[in-house]
């Protein structure tokens, strides 16, 4: 909105500048401003998120979820944001909360690519659905002609785990 349109532009600044204090200050503000947009809220929510990533990852998820919850961005940006709440609920070890953003990732985003369906396969593994993270895996597997090797270790474990040892050793 053309009221926020300075301040979104300073929290832009800050952002390019590393600047997280000043990012997170200036997003709470336009946040909670009743001026503003979904976009504005969104992409204020959004910088906080991504200028918080690997300091304070809580925090980040937090907000990268707001701007999720806004609905103001564009595809990409949204699918960004989605695709990190997954990703930190993964590494923070909620299992059951990357498994829920990856799958509303996948489904909004229709996305194929192996990295995703790696990440949905990951969070089945780890919440023991080892059929259906089967499945998963190897779909991300099938998506690549060269697929990572921590998806085939994560496959063959998948197989272990669900007493498939003939199937993990052909992986190997």
């Amino acid at each position: 909105s053309s009221k926020l349109r300075d301040t979104l532009a300073k929290l832009i600044e800050a952002f390019n500048a590393k600047d997280s204090a000043t990012v997170v200050k200036l997003a709470d503000g336009v946040i909670a401003n009743p001026d503003g947009n979904a976009y504005d809220h969104a992409t204020a929510a959004r910088l906080a998120g991504a200028s918080l990533l690997n300091t304070d990852n809580g925090r980040a998820k937090a907000y990268l979820q707001q701007a999720i919850d806004f609905n103001g961005l564009n595809n990409n940006d949204q699918f960004e944001s989605m695709r990190l709440v997954a990703q930190i609920a993964l590494n923070e070890q909620d299992y059951a909360g990357a498994l829920a953003a990856g799958e509303r990732f996948l489904q909004e985003s229709n996305s194929k690519n192996g990295d995703d369906l790696a990440l949905k396969g990951n969070a089945l593994y780890r919440l023991k659905r080892y059929p259906e993270a089967i499945a998963a895996m190897k779909l991300a597997v099938d998506s690549t002609a060269e697929p990572k090797a921590e998806w085939l270790e994560l496959l063959m474990g998948a197989y272990f785990d669900s007493n498939q040892p003939q199937e993990a050793a052909r992986i190997a």
